[in-house]
């Protein structure tokens, strides 16, 4: 976790606005770069209750997975922030949009398929943002997934209402373990335009899935205890046993 009264702040223009054609702002509200005392930048993410814990577990569960993405920090509630829940994204220089062709190396493409394959765990509701950084595919953006989210339990967490909380937090945990189930990786449309047969996608796609059980009790642990320096239990627990259920899924491929 960061003290956030560390960082230097201010608003934040994604500079993809003007670099990638047909760029948008997500729906993450204002976002702010905050600036560490030895030049650390970072995305923070401030409006949406469930971002915080969203962007930091995926990042975690990610990086854990061996799959590319920006390491995400949990912040120390701040009154430049809109809610108490907020997290710090490392900052990613010189991003390239990736197009999806026979022409992207086998790494690109392993990339690009171990992507997809996370988005779908962890049924990230948003666009697959790929873009390319340092010679790896790298995704952005997982405030949408988990199932975790959503003007109710917005208002719940907001007010403090413990039980109207826990049982709202209770129908995402249903609600995520449905999409869990449906897993299997069938996507042809998206090996045809890498040069990929549907079948040597899937089996990459679940190879990178699998190494969600490199998660340990004590990742998970950690987990929890960060996740309650701001959260309330509940949200903690909901986050893992998204992953608990994910590793059974994986078990079964």
């Amino acid at each position: 976790m960061i003290d956030s009264t560390k960082l230097k702040y201010k608003k934040f223009i994604d500079p993809r606005s003007k670099t990638v054609d047909g760029f948008t702002e997500g729906f993450s509200g204002e976002l702010l770069l905050g600036t560490s005392p030895n030049g650390n930048r970072y995305i923070i993410k401030h409006t949406e209750v469930t971002d915080a814990g969203n962007e930091f577990v995926a990042s975690f569960v990610a990086r854990k997975m061996g799959i590319p993405v920006a390491k995400a920090h949990l912040l120390t509630p701040n009154k430049k922030f809109r809610c108490p829940y907020a997290v710090a994204i490392d900052y990613l220089d010189g991003l390239e949009f990736v197009k999806y062709s026979k022409e992207l190396t086998d790494r690109e493409k392993r990339d690009i398929l171990a992507q997809f394959a996370f988005a779908i765990m962890l049924n990230n509701s948003d666009i697959v943002q790929l873009y390319k950084s340092m010679g790896r595919v790298v995704q952005v953006d997982f405030g949408d997934s988990f199932n975790m989210g959503g003007l109710f339990l917005e208002a719940a967490l907001r007010s403090g209402e413990k039980e109207i909380a826990q049982d709202i937090l209770d129908r995402c945990r249903s609600s995520f373990a449905i999409s869990v189930d449906c897993i299997d990786f069938e996507i042809p449309e998206l090996s045809r335009p890498l040069g990929m047969e549907p079948d040597e996608a899937r089996v990459i796609m679940i190879d990178a899935a699998k190494k969600i059980l490199n998660i340990t009790i004590e990742d998970m642990e950690y987990l929890v205890n960060e996740l309650m320096n701001i959260y309330p239990k509940g949200v903690a627990m909901n986050y893992v046993s998204a992953i608990a259920m994910l590793q059974r899924k994986m078990e079964t491929l």
